[in-house]
């Protein structure tokens, strides 16, 4: 829920993945379901309004340190 500046899209998210981790996602594009949101960003503008809420962690910071709990999960 970081609003519009922290959205992207699950292309994005891939080559963010791709470059973190040093490998290539092979995946198959198929045409989107029927429910399928083309597009969702949390509006946060309520948090910031309420208790000065804002995102303070980057896009790739925030992957980073989810890739490093997972690991630290797994072993």
């Amino acid at each position: 829920g970081g609003g519009k500046s922290n959205s992207l899209s699950i292309l994005e998210l891939f080559s963010m993945l791709e470059y973190i981790l040093g490998i290539r996602i092979k995946y198959k594009s198929l045409p989107p379901r029927q429910s399928d949101q083309k597009v969702f960003i949390a509006d946060i503008s309520k948090a910031k309004a309420l208790i000065g809420w804002e995102p303070f962690v980057s896009k790739g910071e925030g992957m980073v340190r989810i890739l490093d709990w997972s690991e630290y999960l797994a072993s």
